[in-house]
């Protein structure tokens, strides 16, 4: 079973390394693109620090896309 989560692309040169910050749900709709973020209660603005490459950078709402995955366990949801 697959599910789609929001998520950010770490934004330093070459680092690799997606950040997820909240699960939608299991996947309903194709393609993934259709996912709206809904704004109630969302902060403008997130810092997160890389995991992999150990920087920390901002994310806005606009930084999100959909991402598919396999259930993920232990997810510390951002908002």
């Amino acid at each position: 079973m697959k599910y789609v989560y929001w998520a950010v692309q770490c934004k330093t040169p070459r680092c690799t390394q997606v950040h997820y910050a909240r699960e939608i749900g299991e996947i309903t709709k194709h393609p993934l693109t259709h996912y709206l973020l809904e704004s109630d209660n969302l902060p403008s603005e997130f810092h997160y620090q890389c995991g992999k490459c150990g920087t920390t950078h901002s994310y806005t709402p606009a930084d999100m896309v959909a991402v598919e995955s396999p259930r993920l366990s232990g997810l510390q949801q951002w908002w």
